[in-house]
């Protein structure tokens, strides 16, 4: 800008409409929802295997739709990207790895089928609504276990200490690491590998060696 500009906006959405559901079943209750629609949704869920769980129960109920997470391949990520934007496929299921970037604009209905970690991650995603200023729909199902499953990955994103000690000492048992050594060195880092070997899952792996890498 050449000259001083200062642009405010209120998180008030005055066309989206928020709700907070909770039937007796998550997928039923999805089902429903869609097949009384035809237009453009996006359906967050937290991880990869539900976005394959939701997409095989959405194709055997003659619903089209596609998939994105970060596990896909490029060119696999990005044709299904295109086709959702052109309106080919009107459904979307997606990990919050769909995100940056996407501005379509006819967006009618986001749904979030499983709780986000944060209120700013809930309500960029439910914000993807509505960004041509018509009416739109940002639906939270959620189900008395979520709050529980909430929980336990934050407690997983952030391990104890003697948790991270147990799994890098199983790292370096695995290379054959003496301790003082290995300074320079490369070492495969496999984290499915390390969770099999151990009773840690994978997901506490990787944020012990992400801890590790940030101290």
């Amino acid at each position: 800008f050449k000259k001083f500009n200062s642009i405010t906006d209120s998180f008030y959405r005055e066309n989206l409409t928020y709700s907070v559901v909770q039937p007796i079943n998550k997928f039923e209750y999805l089902l429903n929802i869609l097949k009384s629609k035809n237009d453009c949704t996006v359906i967050y869920v937290r991880t990869r295997r539900m976005c394959l769980t939701l997409y095989n129960i959405l194709n055997k109920n003659d619903i089209t739709s596609t998939i994105y997470h970060a596990g896909l391949d490029y060119e696999i990520r990005n044709t299904s990207q295109q086709r959702w934007m052109n309106g080919e496929i009107n459904v979307m299921i997606a990990t919050s790895a769909f995100g940056m970037g996407i501005d379509k604009q006819n967006v009618r209905t986001v749904i979030n089928f499983d709780i986000t970690e944060s209120l700013e991650s809930y309500y960029q995603e439910a914000g993807r609504a509505g960004r041509d200023n018509k009416k739109a729909q940002a639906i939270l199902i959620v189900e008395n276990s979520d709050k529980t499953n909430l929980t336990n990955r934050v407690k997983k994103a952030y391990p104890k200490i003697e948790l991270i000690k147990a799994i890098y000492q199983k790292f370096c048992n695995l290379h054959q690491i003496a301790i003082g050594s290995g300074k320079d060195n490369k070492y495969s880092l496999d984290y499915n590998l390390i969770s099999n070997l151990t009773e840690f899952s994978t997901l506490e792996v990787f944020h012990s060696f992400r801890l590790i890498e940030l101290s």
